[in-house]
C-alpha cells in the first residue's frame, strides 16, 4: 500500500480480504479501481472520506465494513461493483456524491442516516435524466412529466424496480438506458416516443411484452436482446427497419405481426427464438438478412414477396421451413 500522511494513494492487493490499517484517514480518487481479487473491505475507525472512484469497477467485491466516523463518499466509488451485497452506512456520514453506488445490482436499497446529503433520485439537466439513485427498494418508478430524453445507460442494473412509467412527451431512449435491469417487469413507451437506440432493453429477462408506438421507424442493434420472458411484441404502423440481433434469444416470443411498411430485418434479428411459430413477412419487405431466424424451430413462414432479397441462410436451423 501507498500511504502518505494519511491517505491510502494505492494498493495493488491480490488479497481477497483486506482490512484497512488504523491511521488512514482518506482513501484516495481510484485507489482500488478495477481491482478483481477484492472480495471484503474493512474501514479502519480513523477513515473519514473515500474518494471519487476508489473501489469503481471492483466486480467481485460483496462486503464492504464502513466504519462510525466515515463523512464522505465520493463520486463512484462504488460503481460497477456488480457483486456488492452488503454495505452498512454509520450515522456519521454526512455526504454521498452521485454514482456512489451506481449498477450495484445486488445491493438493497440503502437507508442513508438522517441528515446526509444525498444525490437526487433522477439526476435531471436540460430535459435530460442521466442517473437514476435508488434509496429504498422501489418497485415502482414514475418518471417526471417534462423530461424528453433517457441518456445512455442511465437505469442500467436497477436491480430492485419491477415496473416504469415514462410520461407523455419523452423523445428518445439512448443506449443501454434500462440494459440489465433484471426484475423489470412492465414498461410503458409513450406515443410521442421517436428514437430507441442499441441496447436499450438489452438482458431485460423479465420484460414480457413491449409496444412500439407509431413515431419509431428503427428497432436498434440488440434492443431486447435476451429478455427471456419477452411473449408479446407489437409495433405500429411506420416501422422500416429491425436491425441485427434486436430480438436474439428471446426464447419465450411466439409470434410477432410486422407492419406492411417493414423493409429490413437485420442479421440475427430473431436467431434463437426458439418459440416463434407462424410468421406472414410484409410484401414490401426487401431483405431478410443473415441467419436472422437460425434457430427458430418452430418457425412457419406463410408467405414471402417475390422481390425479397435473402442475405446468407436466414432460416438455418428453421426445422420447418425450406
Amino acid at each position: 500500500m501507498k500511504i502518505n500522511q494519511g491517505v491510502l494513494y494505492a494498493c495493488s492487493c491480490t488479497d481477497s480480504h483486506l482490512v484497512i490499517p488504523e491511521g488512514v484517514t482518506g482513501i484516495h480518487e481510484e485507489a482500488f479501481a478495477e481491482n478483481k481479487h477484492l472480495k471484503q473491505v474493512t474501514m479502519p475507525s480513523t477513515l473519514l472520506r473515500i474518494g471519487d472512484g476508489a473501489f469503481q469497477g471492483c466486480e467481485n467485491l460483496e462486503t464492504v465494513i464502513l466504519n462510525d466516523g466515515l463523512m464522505e463518499i465520493g463520486w463512484s466509488a462504488f460503481e460497477n461493483c456488480f457483486a456488492l451485497r452488503s454495505i452498512n452506512l454509520p450515522e456519521s456520514l454526512r455526504c454521498i456524491e452521485g454514482s456512489a453506488f451506481r449498477a450495484c445490482e445486488h445491493l438493497m436499497g440503502l437507508q442513508a442516516p438522517a441528515g446526509t446529503q444525498l444525490p437526487e433520485r433522477f439526476w435531471e439537466e436540460g430535459g435530460n435524466i442521466y442517473e437514476y439513485t435508488n434509496w429504498i427498494d422501489e418497485e415502482v418508478i414514475v418518471v417526471p412529466e417534462g423530461v424528453h430524453g433517457i441518456a445512455q445507460f442511465a437505469f442500467q442494473r436497477s436491480g430492485f424496480v419491477r415496473k416504469i412509467v415514462l410520461p407523455e412527451g419523452l423523445l428518445y431512449i439512448l443506449e443501454g438506458a434500462f440494459r440489465g435491469c433484471g426484475l423489470l417487469e412492465e414498461i410503458n413507451l409513450p406515443s410521442t416516443l421517436r428514437h430507441i437506440v442499441d441496447d436499450a432493453f438489452y438482458r431485460c429477462v423479465s420484460l414480457k411484452q413491449l409496444h412500439f408506438p407509431e413515431q419509431i421507424t428503427d428497432i436498434g442493434k440488440s434492443l431486447c436482446s435476451r429478455c427471456y420472458a419477452l411473449e408479446s411484441v407489437t409495433f405500429a404502423g411506420k416501422l422500416k427497419t429491425i436491425d441485427s440481433y434486436a430480438f436474439s434469444e428471446c426464447s419465450s416470443l411466439q409470434s410477432i405481426v410486422f407492419p406492411e411498411t417493414l423493409e429490413k430485418i437485420g442479421m440475427h434479428a430473431f436467431s434463437k427464438c426458439v418459440s416463434l411459430g407462424e410468421i406472414q413477412f410484409p410484401k414490401r419487405l426487401k431483405l431478410i438478412d443473415t441467419s436472422a431466424f437460425f434457430g427458430c424451430k418452430k418457425l412457419i413462414v406463410t408467405d414471402i414477396g417475390n422481390d425479397t432479397v435473402f442475405g446468407f441462410e436466414p432460416f438455418r436451423g428453421c426445422d420447418n421451413v425450406f
